[in-house]
């Protein structure tokens, strides 16, 4: 613990006591009075000053009343006299001046080392120590006035800008900056801005958006955007938002393509989910499976959206989205059947069809592959030399005696057995 040097004339004896012993600790205790404003706070751990940093620091500000802004002072001088001692600093808010320090318990000393002048109301000191004799409580107040008799704003401002918020609820900002209104409609805020072009800009509230402005200059309006040229009288400009709700879409079991309309939600064929905000209405859910899949129904719906849940042709209307809400999509992979394919017989073909499921070569004996139920095989046979014809001891379809072409419709399994000759 650093040691300090002190001089005090008033207090009487010094009291010795041993570096070891310790003191129980000392409460400081701040208050906020006056017409003005203005912050109070610990400086502690002044170099050279003995100043215990407090825990927690003082930190009171406002306008009066602040309530109880308190601070343990807690110090031991090691071989002298046992001292509880706190700087304090102040900073008057704009418009307000410190007019000084009014001690209540304890008292306030110049000590060799600490930080500024005793908390004196005869030297308005910013900076200041206050001190107990013993582990005592210090109480002190500290006094903010306005600057000027017409308040602490100073009575000169005229407002030459309104902004009026007539619809949901937002925040608009003016650059130069003058005005930052966030109101619900009805509201309104008014201040002085710098004379001359003014660009507002309106941000939503969550949960609302942006919707138009009113009393902008002409060609002044550019979305959230709105200029107006401030002059000395008020200017009055209008703000609306509307309310909005969430809509959360996603699929699962296979591809498809999920919107809206109004537009708004869009997910193509890779995508899992999307979001989008809709304000109340009626609104739309539609559904488009990809090739070889289908759409099954809406499903997991909840807020507006729970209406949709069971549907199973791919649009379905909620007559009126008013709260945040979720759906999903269910697709299924359309049905397959198996095409197999043997060949027998002392000659050589190549088979193969379109799609290219099945693709056996010369020295390929059988193969075996799945078409979707709605699609048609087409098969293509050519004969290695040597081999003169194909017999089709088991067809399907237009495969059937001799061909070379031929098709298989594979809304069911079938069998092919080719004989090389």
């Amino acid at each position: 613990m650093r040691r300090l040097t002190i001089l005090l004339a008033t207090a009487g004896a010094l009291l010795l006591v041993p570096a070891a012993q310790a003191f129980a600790n000392g409460m400081l205790t701040v208050n906020i009075d006056g017409t003005g404003s203005g912050e109070v706070s610990s400086v502690g751990g002044v170099e050279g000053g003995g100043l215990a940093e407090g825990s927690p620091p003082i930190e009171c500000a406002g306008p009066p009343p602040t309530g109880v802004c308190q601070n343990e002072m807690e110090e031991e001088f090691e071989g002298e006299e046992g001292l509880w001692a706190e700087a304090v600093h102040v900073i008057p808010a704009p418009g307000s001046k410190f007019a000084g320090w009014t001690i209540e318990e304890g008292f306030g000393f110049a000590l060799g080392g600490l930080i500024g002048e005793p908390c004196e109301a005869e030297s308005n000191p910013t900076e200041c120590s206050v001190i107990t004799l013993e582990p005592e409580d210090a109480k002190v107040t500290a006094t903010f006035e306005c600057e000027t008799e017409g308040g602490c704003e100073g009575g000169e401002e005229t407002p030459n800008l309104k902004l009026n918020v007539e619809e949901g609820e937002g925040t608009v900002v003016s650059n130069p900056a003058g005005l930052e209104c966030t109101k619900a409609a009805p509201g309104s805020c008014e201040a002085e801005v710098a004379e001359g072009s003014v660009t507002l800009t309106a941000s939503p509230a969550p949960g609302y958006l942006f919707k138009s402005w009113k009393g902008c200059d002409v060609g002044g309006v550019n979305g959230r955007q709105c200029k107006v040229t401030a002059g000395a009288s008020l200017k009055t400009v209008g703000a609306k938002f509307y309310k909005v709700f969430s809509l959360e879409g996603s699929k699962s079991g296979g591809q498809g393509i999920m919107s809206t309309s109004p537009g708004g939600v869009n997910c193509g064929y890779a995508c899992n989910s999307s979001s989008a905000l809709y304000k109340e209405g009626a609104l739309t859910v539609k559904a488009k499976a990809a090739k070889h899949f289908h759409f099954v129904e809406f499903a997991g719906g909840a807020g507006s959206a729970s209406s949709c849940n069971g549907v199973t042709t791919p649009e379905c209307t909620i007559a009126s989205f008013n709260s945040n809400s979720a759906i999903e999509e269910v697709y299924a992979e359309d049905a397959k059947n198996t095409l197999t394919l043997a060949k027998e017989g002392g000659g050589q073909g190549f088979v193969k069809t379109k799609p290219t499921n099945i693709n056996c070569g010369y020295t390929c004996t059988a193969a075996e592959a799945e078409f979707f139920a709605a699609e048609t095989a087409e098969v293509t046979v050519a004969l290695n030399k040597g081999t003169t014809k194909v017999t089709w001891v088991s067809g399907a379809g237009t495969c059937t005696g001799n061909a070379l072409t031929c098709t298989v419709p594979m809304s069911a399994s079938h069998s092919l057995v080719a004989k090389f000759e």
